[in-house]
Parts: structure tokens; sequence; C-alpha cells
């Protein structure tokens, strides 16, 4: 049985979410900076809408305009508007079961690198602050 590639694109509105979802190794790219200032400045958002379709990826956002677009990609999620962490872990929680994604042991924390996405990080080469114990970023 194949198993099922769910990749998402996510607004900028939504980028905690988008870093959540990295953390369980799923594929969770942000809308650039130029893509956020098209859509929300000079109201084009055939950047963000191409490339959905151009990387086959499920579009995510707290936008209720953005959803109601004609040329808004099918599949596309909307997040409730409420973006405090409880309304955050209640969308994520949706998000999965929404698109059947299954999550695996192997790729928490380790799948992929929750700044920037890339599916390079594990267990081996992950480098931590001897004073702080925290992960750092070396992208």
């Amino acid at each position: 049985k194949s198993e099922k590639v769910v990749r998402y694109l996510l607004d900028t509105t939504l980028n905690r979410l988008a870093r959540w979802l990295r953390i369980l190794g799923i594929d969770a790219a942000s809308e650039t900076e130029e893509e956020h200032h098209q859509r929300t400045k000079k109201k084009n958002l055939d950047l963000l809408f191409k490339r959905c379709r151009a990387e086959k990826r499920i579009l995510v956002t707290s936008s209720n305009k953005l959803v109601t677009r004609k040329a808004c990609p099918p599949g596309t999620y909307l997040v409730g508007s409420s973006l405090t962490p409880k309304g955050m872990e209640e969308a994520l929680i949706d998000l999965l079961l929404c698109c059947g994604v299954d999550i695996h042991s192997n790729e928490i924390l380790t799948g992929r690198c929750a700044v920037c996405n890339s599916k390079s990080v594990t267990r081996d080469n992950v480098v931590v602050d001897n004073t702080t114990d925290e992960p750092i970023h070396n992208c």
C-alpha cells in the first residue's frame, strides 16, 4: 500500500502552525515575503495559487477572503479565526485528521527543520547549545 504524502503551503499568519507541522516531520512550506507582499499589498493572488498547484500543495490560510476567490486551489484549508495557542492546537489536530495524515514517531523532531522545512535534520547532526541545551538552527 502506498503512503499518502501531504504537502502544505501556509500563509504568513500561520508560521507557528507551519513549525509545528515540521516538528512532526510534515512538509509544510511557508508563504514567501514576495508572495505575502503580492497578496496583501497588490491584491495579486496568482503567485500563491500557482505555487500551490506547481508544488502540489494544500493551501492553509486564515483568510476568509482568500478561500472565496474563484482561482483558489481546491482543497484549501481554512483555519479558524482563533490564532491563540489553543486555537492553533485544535487547527493542527483538525488539519491532520481532515487530510488523513499519518504521523510516524521516527520523523518527529528529526524529519524536517522547524525553521526552513529542509528534510536534512537527523539526530546525528543536531547541534545543541551547551549552556541552554537548546538546538541551534544551522541551515
